[in-house]
């Protein structure tokens, strides 16, 4: 019974991890971006 709490909690952090890193790649590839834009604006 334990191990299938186990694997539920493993499961559900995955889940929530799958949720926030796209979020957060996506959030540096903005800002990456947008640096470059005002590096091209500074030249």
């Amino acid at each position: 019974k334990r191990f299938d709490l186990y694997l539920l909690i493993i499961r559900s952090s995955f889940s929530v991890l799958m949720y926030i890193i796209p979020r957060k790649a996506e959030e540096n590839t903005i800002i990456i971006v947008e640096k470059h834009i005002k590096g091209i604006q500074a030249l």
